[in-house]
């Protein structure tokens, strides 16, 4: 019985040397090399795509540190309004955006984004802004705050057609 158990030592193999000569390494070196390229370019079309939106947020940074502490808080709204308007303006269609206004410009607003941040406040808050009423600063610096996030969130390739329908019926209702 202990005759089986005594097999003897084992005969190891010659190592083999490793080197990255083999035309598999070339086949995989320039296929990590591609793959960086590309994630790379797709990275910096990316942050040149959204260079209006860092753009847009520091001159809105910029209007609130001048504006706010003059008091213009109705300025600074009205400017936040532009800035929005402007950013539609650039991104989806002139026709569609330029007679917005109100509950349409609110409604346009919210269907430019994923989820919808706008709300009836704001569209009264408007009103009162174009009609020079006062208006509550807690009211400005919620509108502020949304527009911020509209102005990161938005996609420029999301339009819903209802606002396009509101507006020429709209347009019928006016001739």
């Amino acid at each position: 019985m202990t005759h089986f158990l005594q097999i003897g030592n084992p005969i190891e193999p010659a190592s083999v040397k490793f080197t990255f000569s083999a035309p598999g390494w070339y086949v995989s070196e320039g296929l990590l090399i591609t793959i960086l390229l590309i994630t790379a370019y797709l990275l910096w079309q990316h942050y040149q795509r959204n260079r209006y939106r860092r753009q847009a947020l520091q001159w809105l940074r910029k209007q609130e540190s001048s504006l706010l502490p003059a008091n213009e808080s109705g300025k600074l709204l009205y400017e936040t309004d532009t800035l929005m308007k402007r950013i539609a303006l650039q991104h989806y269609q002139r026709d569609t955006v330029a007679g917005l206004q109100g509950s349409e410009w609110i409604a346009f607003l919210n269907q430019t984004c994923k989820t919808a941040l706008f709300d009836e406040t704001d569209v009264q808050c408007l009103k009162r802004l174009y009609a020079k009423d006062t208006i509550d600063k807690h009211e400005i610096d919620l509108f502020i705050n949304k527009t911020k996030k509209w102005i990161k969130t938005h996609n420029p390739k999301r339009v819903q057609n209802t606002v396009r329908v509101t507006q020429k019926a709209h347009h019928n209702n006016n001739d």
